[in-house]
């Protein structure tokens, strides 16, 4: 006999009596029974006040419990990252008999990210009763989502290296192995990008987005002191004369040169307490001082433009004149007869003071330039003169007017440098020659200046 476990004890069929007389007193016992699936052999025996009368024959048999079908199975199932141990719950079985000694197991659990296959089994006293079909599913840990943002920042250039602020780090589990690496750094004046990263055991447990950011090391202002300017005459331009002060605001022994300065008036009027804007011209130096770490701004301070006056136009000779030469090239024709085309060499002499070189545009409108300069050559060129502007000239400059000379044509002069004390402007230059005309005509006096 064959049957399939169930849970419970189960027997044989009542055994079968043949070649007994009806209602003779015999029973048969010793049919198999069992609860655990396996092979149970019967042992029949007869029994009763007759059974002596019977020579007996037994055939026993066996009863056959087979295992019961069954099926165990567990469902997929995705969590993400929380830096614990996380495990596939629940299960679902068919076919066990309830109240069975049964344990399941083989539910998968993992921390880190990845996928994690179950591998049921049964297990207990009446497992071995069964015959078992698994479902394996699947434990999936999904990375967690993190951000880690670098913070813009802006310092100001100090000599030494400096770092841009930690990043903001949102999304990690507090514990985990992360090193966040890739913060901008920079010692000059510039922009440093960040470039940031994460390492560490845990990291590939996490998504990970980056924000990028700027470190910017803005240059060090630098400042001026002892700068001073010089009071002048009122010469038609701005420029200022500057004693160049020296550099503050720079970083520990760094230094560097300075490799121009120029100060200009805000114009060329004359007046006191007037502003003069100065500007610093600078080169690397030495210690590691470079011009790209700092930024400066112009020096503004306060001088004096004097209006020339006859005053203030004398000189007083600090040494013997000294002779010299140039060559004054003319061409013209005189208004009267036997006047005619003539050329000539100039001498004059040079009071040593320190002047100023100009490059007239007009006579009356000088242009002055390059102050402190001694015994400075000059080049003008007079413009074709008519006979009343030459006379106007002459008579502006000095007492000679040059009623002879009908017109100068194209004059180039070329001369040194003079300061005439009556002249009306600062710093004027003469030069002197024999007389334009007939040998009596006396010595003639062209002076200009600015």
């Amino acid at each position: 006999m064959s049957v399939t476990y169930n849970g419970q004890t189960q027997s044989q069929s009542a055994a079968v009596l043949s070649g007994f007389v009806s209602g003779d007193d015999v029973q048969a016992s010793g049919l198999a029974s069992g609860r655990q699936v396996g092979s149970y052999a019967s042992a029949l025996t007869a029994t009763g006040r007759d059974v002596g009368n019977y020579t007996i024959t037994f055939n026993n048999a066996a009863l056959q419990i087979g295992k019961k079908a069954a099926s165990l199975s567990s469902l997929d199932q995705s969590v993400v990252y929380n830096g614990q141990t996380q495990s596939l719950v629940g299960t679902q079985g068919s076919g066990f008999v309830v109240g069975d000694d049964l344990i399941f197991g083989g539910l998968p659990s993992g921390r880190q990210v990845g996928q994690y296959t179950s591998a049921l089994m049964v297990s207990g006293s009446d497992a071995s009763n069964y015959d078992i079909t698994y479902g394996h599913g699947k434990l999936t840990i999904t990375p967690k989502d993190a951000l880690v943002s670098a913070q813009a920042q802006s310092v100001t250039y100090n000599g030494s290296m400096q770092l841009q602020s930690a990043p903001k780090q949102e999304g990690f589990v507090p514990g985990d192995d992360l090193v966040v690496a890739g913060w901008a750094q920079g010692r000059d004046a510039g922009t440093y990008p960040s470039n940031l990263s994460v390492s560490g055991a845990d990291a590939k447990n996490y998504t990970i987005r980056f924000q990028q950011a700027d470190l910017q090391i803005q240059k060090a202002m630098l400042g001026f002191v002892g700068t001073t300017v010089s009071d002048k005459l009122a010469d038609g331009n701005t420029v200022a004369q500057v004693t160049a002060g020296r550099i503050t605001g720079l970083m520990g022994a760094e230094s560097l040169n300075i490799s121009a300065v120029t100060g200009r008036f805000a114009d060329a009027a004359a007046g006191t307490g007037k502003s003069v804007e100065v500007v610093y011209g600078l080169s690397n130096g030495q210690n590691g001082g470079l011009v790209g770490n700092y930024d400066w701004s112009p020096v503004v301070l306060k001088a004096n433009i004097t209006a020339p006056t006859v005053s203030n136009h004398v000189v007083t000779e600090s040494q013997a004149p000294k002779q010299t030469y140039s060559r004054i090239y003319y061409q013209g024709y005189g208004g009267l007869a036997r006047v005619g085309a003539t050329t000539g060499q100039a001498s004059y002499s040079l009071r040593p003071n320190t002047v100023q070189a100009c490059t007239p545009q007009k006579l009356e409108d000088c242009i002055c330039e390059r102050p402190s300069e001694t015994n400075v050559e000059m080049v003008t060129k007079l413009p074709q003169l008519g006979w009343g502007q030459v006379a106007w000239l002459e008579a502006a400059v000095g007492p000679h007017p040059v009623p002879r000379v009908n017109r100068l044509q194209a004059i180039a002069i070329r001369c040194r440098p003079l300061v005439w004390p009556v002249h009306p402007r600062p710093n004027a230059h003469r030069c002197v020659w024999p007389g334009i005309g007939p040998p009596s005509a006396p010595s003639r006096c062209l002076a200009f200046g600015c």
